[in-house]
């Protein structure tokens, strides 16, 4: 089942059999991207179908430092809740969520593989985690992800948070802590100053907020208060022509020869929407119950607009951004696969150029081997040869030595009496295998000579491997042995 477009659900599809089909991709993904080992794409997963879950819509008011973000929520709440300040303030994301009664829980940063840490604190003692007022709250709002501050506020009824972020461009530090919740969120509101609105900085942001996906953004200009009543329509009108301008300019880029998408880019991004207000007026107003100045503050319109977008809209857009979100998650595991693909066909070809390489090394080696085997066998049988020659003439010597030692020995009239026979041959005997002794000596140390000689040969050959001389040379030493000790034998018979 392949998902509906993001604006399906706009023509008529129904809007649970569209979120059904969502969390069916999703959980498809899920099990795609754990089995490929891609844990940070499978907990992104994850967030998105708890989010559906929950049905959870949350709104990201955004802008360049100074520029009354957190007084314009504040004016939302009728209270003065958030910390503001002249100077640039906000040093955290500052999720406000509702609960019955004003509470705050930080959520610090995780620390390695423990779970984040948390922590409840009172609404009074807020600037001193979340703000950039002094040394010691801005060391602090370095290590908390967020503050959640739960607050009896009908906008944040059914599961709509507001997102309270840094300053854009205040520093690199605060933009990227604004920039990391975007991807969080599912509209927008950009508040810039009325008095000198749309600023360079601030037309790329808008760039930016729509190529994150956020297709639904509000534009306030804030300190409406400070122009003049004659020239606000004017202001607003010249605001709105440029923002116009800029948003047929991004979807030209997106879709340069895709008319089709390009005039759908415009259509989902729900018209232009701007307001100019003053919140400081608004919250005063709330504050002491006065109609006359919370209609001049300019809000009734603009909050007319947000309680429209949160109770009538919430659900088509969040699921506009889950199907983007899963369209980019696809595309996310769809890379991981190709690489994966690329990375076993490298290990492929090297496998392959490896065996090749091993094939021909393994038949050189055996090549060698049989000429070592030969060298090695035609070495033995000459050694075998020259040791033949030598037991031979031990065969004659001890013939020679022992008619010499008959010879010489006299035989005399005593030595015919059985107890004279026995001295004779006894004596005889003695002789005998002292001689023997000495040939075999002799033959044996001739024998090991020899032997030891046609083993150095053998080492000195180039071609002569290293296990070849550390085995192959065994029986020559065995023979030798063998050899002394058959000779012992065979020569003992006699006697």
């Amino acid at each position: 089942m392949s998902l509906p477009n993001s604006t399906g659900y706009m023509n008529g599809r129904n809007y649970r059999e569209v979120e059904l089909s969502a969390v069916t991709r999703l959980k498809d993904l899920d099990e795609l991207a754990s089995r490929l080992g891609l844990e940070q794409t499978a907990g992104k997963i994850r967030a998105i179908l708890k989010d559906i879950e929950q049905h959870s819509f949350r709104i990201a008011v955004v802008g360049e430092f100074r520029r009354g973000k957190s007084t314009f929520i504040n004016a939302l709440l009728g209270k003065a809740i958030l910390p503001s300040d002249v100077l640039p303030t906000t040093a955290t994301i500052n999720r406000v969520t509702y609960g019955p009664v004003a509470a705050v829980r930080l959520r610090y940063k995780a620390d390695g593989a423990e779970p984040p840490r948390t922590e409840e604190i009172q609404l009074s003692e807020l600037n001193q985690y979340v703000t950039q007022l002094t040394p010691e709250a801005e060391q602090r709002a370095a290590s908390i992800e967020e503050a959640v501050i739960t607050y009896p506020t009908p906008y944040c009824r059914n599961n709509v948070d507001i997102l309270d972020t840094p300053g854009l461009n205040d520093n690199a530090v605060m933009t990227r802590v604004t920039q990391s919740a975007l991807p969080q969120a599912h509209a927008a509101i950009l508040v810039m100053q009325a008095i000198s609105p749309l600023s360079i900085s601030e037309l790329e942001f808008i760039d930016y907020l729509f190529e994150q996906g956020i297709s639904r953004v509000m534009f306030v200009l804030s300190g409406i208060d400070r122009i003049d009543v004659e020239n606000r329509s004017q202001v607003l009108q010249h605001v709105a022509l440029r923002i116009q301008q800029r948003l047929r300019e991004v979807a030209g880029r997106k879709f340069p020869d895709n008319p089709a998408a390009h005039d759908r880019f415009l259509e989902e991004s729900g018209g232009l929407r701007l307001f100019g207000v003053s919140g400081l007026q608004a919250l005063e107003a709330k504050m002491t119950a006065n109609e006359d100045l919370r209609r001049a503050s300019g809000f009734d319109e603009m909050e007319a607009a947000l309680n429209k977008l949160v109770t009538e809209e919430s659900g088509a857009l969040a699921l506009q951004a889950w199907i983007k979100q899963i369209q980019a998650l696809g595309e996310e595991a769809g890379g991981a696969i190709s690489a994966r693909e690329k990375q076993c066909r490298a290990q492929q070809q090297k496998l392959g150029d490896a065996h090749t390489t091993g094939t021909a090394l393994a038949e050189t080696l055996r090549e060698m081997l049989a000429q070592e085997a030969l060298f090695v066998e035609s070495s033995f049988q000459a050694s075998l040869g020259r040791l033949s020659h030598l037991t031979a003439d031990l065969d004659r010597e001890m013939v020679a030595e022992t008619e010499k030692a008959i010879n010489e020995r006299p035989i005399l009239d005593e030595h015919y009496t059985a107890q004279g026979n026995d001295a004779f041959h006894q004596g005889l005997t003695a002789v005998l295998q002292q001689k023997l002794n000495e040939a075999a000596n002799k033959v044996a140390a001739e024998s090991e000579q020899k032997l030891n000689q046609d083993l150095e040969k053998m080492r000195a050959n180039p071609d002569f491997s290293l296990a070849l001389r550390l085995f192959r040379y065994k029986p020559f030493l065995r023979y030798g042995l063998e050899r002394k000790k058959a000779l012992f034998e065979k020569y003992s018979l006699f006697f």
